[in-house]
Order: C-alpha cells, then structure tokens, then sequence
C-alpha cells in the first residue's frame, strides 16, 4: 500500500491539511518541533483507514475534533496490494457517529463500501493488514522502541500462525466448554441415579403383580359364577316346583286307580272265567250258590260281569298310561331339580373353600401401608372377613339337602332358607376377591407408572452417558489437534525467528557502522547481539539505549519486512514516528542512508523527526510549523 494523497479538515491541530502528489518511494521526512502537528499527520493516515488512531481511545473518538469544531473529515488515496488506486473517506461529528466510504479512483470514483463497518470488511483485502498487525509493523507511533509480545495477534499473522493459533484457540475454547459441560452432565447422571435407585425397581414385581391378579380374578369369577348359578337354578326349581308337585300328585293317584282297578277288573274275570267256563269247580259252584242267594236272577246278568271286567280292564289300563305320563313329566322337570341340587352342592363346597392363598400373595405384593380408597378392603382385612365366613357355619341340613332337592322333597321356601345360609358366603368372599383385584389394579396401575418413569429416567442417564462419552472423543480428537497445531507453529515460529533474524542483521550493521552485524532472537522475541569488540553474544542490557533503539529499529523493520512477505505483497509504505530519539546526528546520518537500501517491499518511508540534518537526503521534507493551522504540501521539499 503506497499513499498519494492525504487531506484533513478539522482533525486534531489542523483546520485544513492536504499532502498531494506524495513520493511512491523513498524518504518523505515531517520535521518541526513539538506540538507542530507532525504526529497529526500519522494519525491522520491511521484513522483514515481504521476509524481510530493510537493516541485516542477509541471509545472517546469525539476528542480527535479540532476545538470548537461540529465534525471533522479525513481521506486518504492509496494504491493497494494490487496496484490499483482507492480513495477511503470518513467523517466523524461530536456526538461519536462516524461515516465511511471506500472507492475505486480507477473505475470513475465507484464505491465499493460504505459505512464503517462495511468498510473495515472490504479494506483488509486491499492492504492485506488489519488495525493491529498495522501498528505493531509499519506504523510506528511515538513510544518506546520494545520487542513486540511473541503471542500477539500482529506477529502472529507476520509468522503466519495466526490461523493456528485462532483455530487451536477454537479448539481450547471447545475443549474448556465441553469439560464444563460434561461436569454438568456427569451431576445429571448421578442426580438420574439418585432417582433410580429411589424408585428400587424390581424387575420380577410387575409380572407376579399380574400373574397375581389373575389368579385372584379367576378365584373371584368363579364365585360370581357359582353364585349366579345357583341364584338361576334355584330361581329355576321355584318356578317348576308347582307343576312338578301336580304332576307328582296326579302320578300317585293314577297309579292307586290303576291298582284299585285292576284289583277289580282281576276278581271281575276270575270270576266270570269260574261261572263260565268251569262250573263244575267247587269254587265255581260255591260262588254260583252265593250269588243266588245274594241276588235274585243273577243267571241272565252273567254278561255284565263280563263287561263290568271289561270295563276295569280298561280303566287299569287308561289309569297306567295316565300314571306314565305323569311319571313323565315329572321325570322333564326333574331335570332342573337335579341341577339345583348339583348347584347347591357346588356352592355349597365354594364357599366352604379356602382363599387364604391368594390373599397372602395379595399381602405379599401390596404393602399394608399403602393407602386404599374408600371400600377397598386391604389384605388383612380380606383374612379377618375369610375366617368370619368360615366361622358362620351352613346348618347341617344343607349337607344332606342334594337328594331330597333331586325329587322335588324341598318347598320353595326351604330352599330358600337354604340359598340364604349359601348366599352370603359366596358373596362375602366374592366381595373380598373384588377388593383385592382392585388393590392389585392399583398396585399395577402404580407400579406400571414407577416403570415408566424408570425407563424415562433411564433414558435420559443412557442419552447423557452417549452425549458425556461423546464429549470426552471430541476433547482428545481436539486435543491431538492442538498437539499438531502446537507442533506446526513452533516449527513455523522457528522459521519465523530465522527470518527476522536474517532480516535484521542485514540491517544491523549499517545502521552501527559494521559495529554490530549478528543478533540472536529466540521464540520469545528477546534479542542478543554479537559485539565485534568483544568477540561474543551480549545481552540487551549491556549496549547503550543508542544501540538498543538501533537493534530494535531493525528488529521492527525485519517484522515489517515479513508481514509483507506472508500477507501484504507489493511495495508498502512505513511510518515511523521519533524513531531517532537518543540518536547522535551520525547514527540518524547512517539510518536514514540505510532505510532506503533495506527493501525493495518497505518502499514509501515517513520519518517524523524533531531536527533533520543538513547532510540528509530525503524525497520529501514536510516540515510543520507551532503557529499554523493548515498545512498544505503539493510538491517535495514545499513546506506549510
């Protein structure tokens, strides 16, 4: 970068300045006394590119006003890195609101950036150099000649390290957020475990929790049924028991007509067959002498006995068939006589049977503890109420009831009575299986729940376990990344060094007169110079400020030499503010013969100096004066 032209209006010291038609090479000189406004003139150039200059805060950019002025203007024109010629402007008014524009000289006055912050975007490219790498090489305010801190950003980009070293920062950053984080992780984990182990799942409760359930459903349904059953088939005798009585009934005088009948209808034939076919029987003759005298004229009434017989024979018979079918019916609707005495017999032995067992399972799955709504019985409740129910005995009449039920011996209201002392039992322990169902259901409800929470639990713990070991692979992949980065910026700093070192002993002896001609630099930047006198390396300490000022001028220029080389290209400008301070005229004379000769790349030279002397050659002498406020220089060796 190479500036041609520099104007200013209203910037620190000066109402107006402008420098026109500036040397592309060799040594421009500034030179006046104090508080001349020679130093304006480089920070004019550096806020004219960055927006800020070294002496002002930047927070405070209002104070680079000239007094009593609303706003000032700066713009300067440069050729870049690529031989083009720009033109950056900005202003800034007394309320610190800054513009900025950046233009193309070559296409017409073109814009091709405006505001600040567009504009601080698009310079870099044009130059090759930021705010901080510019200060820290080629422009050298008024300060102490120091080495520059080996770890700073400018030097870095110089060795061109500094995409190392900001990706390696990345990664350390990355590093020290993924072991804060995993710290915050591994609590969750055992905060998760914590919560686990609170919850003391065991895997085996659920499965017998069910297995539980149904086995007490089972035993609950079957006294449902028995007691459905038995309630049907009573229901069921009740209601056959009158027709069965009837039919009963009727069977039992049928067969007494079908006896008395054929006790008749036998006498009435014995004796017609004696009377008529074998008279001379002595039976016959002795019946025959009976009747006579017990009715007169029984001779011609011989054929109604036979059909008295006939008649007997008959109704014996009609009586049977009647018997038959009353025996008949009576016989359908024993059938449901028979299953009420089966289902009296089976409920009967229901409710006499044990439940305890499924109980004490109950007892054993559910915690007494635990809370049970309203009407639901707990486990030892559900004991007590079995061993009272085995305590109200069924009356012994129930045992022997079965056979007399069969024939339809029982009334309806005995049956009753004894569906009554069956009834209560069954529906007690029915009642009790119920509430023990429930408490299950809420014990599986709730241990379902505990499951599901577990799993959730277990999740999160497995996914923060994933996302720690995760962590820890990113953290040792990046830290084998930093090794290697570490690695290629020693041996990249190294090379650096060397270069530096080479750099600035070809200038070290003619600025010392052959006095001093090798330097020492190691990787922190501290310096040892070869004394010809004493035939050894000295420390910093052990020359004169002089000297000093002389190695660290080389040095500077050195680095200034490389940030050209690694990013920059092309000629460049330097500007050096006092860096003759604690020079004798012949160190200055020497200097100032010897900048030119460094470099083809350090090609524009600014020197700000108090006093140029005579026997000095320069390009350019701007000279600054205390009493003016405006500086204008359009030719070399034109002073204000």
């Amino acid at each position: 970068m190479i500036i041609t032209h520099l104007r200013a209006e209203n910037f620190l010291k000066y109402a107006e300045l402008e420098l026109s038609n500036l040397p592309a090479s060799g040594l421009i000189a500034v030179s006046g006394p104090n508080e001349s406004g020679k130093s304006a003139i480089g920070e004019t150039i550096c806020f004219a590119l960055f927006g800020r200059t070294y002496s002002v805060a930047a927070d405070a950019p209002e104070k680079l006003i000239r007094w009593g002025a609303p706003r000032c203007n700066v713009s300067v024109d440069f050729r870049g890195k690529n031989g083009r010629s720009y033109r950056i402007s900005r202003y800034l008014d007394a309320e610190g609101t800054q513009g900025a524009r950046l233009e193309s000289l070559d296409d017409g006055e073109t814009t091709l950036a405006k505001g600040a912050e567009h504009v601080a975007v698009a310079l870099p490219g044009l130059t090759g150099f930021d705010y901080e790498e510019f200060v820290e090489s080629f422009y050298l305010p008024q300060r102490e000649l120091t080495t520059p801190h080996p770890d700073s950003h400018a030097l870095m980009a110089m060795a061109g390290i500094a995409p190392l070293a900001r990706i390696r920062k990345e990664l350390q950053e990355a590093n020290a957020q993924d072991a804060a984080a995993n710290v915050d992780t591994a609590r969750q984990i055992a905060e998760l475990e914590t919560q686990l182990a609170e919850l003391d799942i065991d895997k085996r409760r659920l499965p017998d929790l069910e297995t539980t359930r149904a086995t007490v459903s089972s035993v609950q349904k079957e006294k449902s049924e028995r007691l459905a059953r038995l309630q049907q088939s009573v229901a069921d005798y009740k209601e056959k028991y009158p027709a069965a009585y009837k039919a009963r009934s009727a069977q039992r005088k049928a067969r007494l007509f079908a006896f008395l009948f054929f006790a008749i209808a036998a006498v009435l034939w014995g004796g017609w067959v004696a009377l008529t076919q074998r008279p001379d029987l002595d039976v016959s003759q002795q019946l025959s002498a009976w009747l006579a005298n017990s009715i007169p004229g029984w001779q011609i009434e011989r054929v109604a006995i036979l059909w008295a017989a006939v008649v007997a024979t008959i109704l014996f018979v009609v009586s049977l068939a009647i018997s038959a079918r009353q025996g008949g019916r009576f016989g359908k609707l024993a059938d449901h006589a028979h299953e009420a005495a089966r289902q009296i017999g089976v409920a009967r032995e229901s409710a006499g049977a044990d439940i305890r067992g499924p109980l004490e399972n109950v007892a054993r799955l559910v915690p007494a503890a635990q809370p049970n709504p309203t009407n639901a019985a707990s486990p030892e409740s559900a004991k007590a109420a079995h061993s009272e129910s085995k305590r109200s005995s069924l009356p012994a009449s129930v045992a022997a009831l079965g056979d007399r039920t069969s024939r339809f011996d029982v009334d309806t209201d005995e049956i009753q009575q004894t569906v009554d002392a069956i009834e209560p039992a069954l529906l007690n322990q029915s009642k009790t299986l119920q509430d023990q169902v429930s408490l299950v259901d809420r014990a599986i409800g709730e241990e379902q729940r505990r499951l599901r929470e577990a799993e959730k639990l277990e999740a999160m713990r497995d996914q923060h376990r994933e996302t720690h070991r995760a962590r820890e692979h990113h953290v040792r992949v990046r830290e084998m990344g930093i090794s290697l980065l570490e690695s290629a910026s020693r041996e990249r700093s190294h090379l650096f060094n060397k270069e530096v070192r080479s750099l600035a002993g070809g200038a070290l002896p003619r600025f010392t007169d052959d006095r001093y001609q090798h330097l020492q630099i190691d990787e922190s930047l501290s310096v040892r110079v070869f004394s010809n006198e004493k035939h050894d390396f000295m420390d910093f300490d052990e020359i004169s400020s002089g000297t000093q000022r002389q190695i660290m001028l080389a040095v500077r220029l050195a680095l200034s030499q490389e940030l050209i080389r690694s990013t920059v290209g092309g000629a460049q400008f330097i500007f050096l503010d006092e860096p003759f301070a604690f020079f004798d005229e012949q160190r200055m004379l020497n200097t100032l013969h010897a900048l030119p000769q460094l470099s083809d790349e350090l090609a524009q030279i600014w020197i700000i100096t108090q006093h140029l002397p005579e026997a000095a050659r320069v390009d350019a002498h701007i000279r600054c004066s205390r009493e003016t406020e405006e500086l204008r220089v359009a030719t070399p060796d034109v002073g204000g």
